[in-house]
């Protein structure tokens, strides 16, 4: 009983590794914000796609917005 229960440890440690893993290639800060709604209407204005995107009005940098675009999703302006 004690091998299956590191064993089902073991397996839980791994699957939380792997799907914690971001594949996001990074912040593109653009226009300033206060909102979310704002942040993806600056999303938006730039040609990215914000159903692949995570937008944070990001304070620390004088409320600038992450626009965040993970990899391998198209750009708007890209054809799927």
């Amino acid at each position: 009983m004690s091998g299956q229960k590191y064993q089902l440890v073991s397996l839980l440690l791994i699957i939380c590794l792997l799907f914690s893993q971001s594949t996001a290639s990074g912040c593109n800060f653009k226009g300033s914000c206060r909102t979310d709604d704002q942040c993806k209407r600056i999303c938006r204005g730039h040609g990215l796609d914000p159903s692949f995107q995570l937008c944070v009005p990001y304070s620390s940098k004088g409320g600038k917005c992450c626009c965040l675009h993970y990899e391998g999703a198209p750009l708007s302006s890209e054809v799927i």
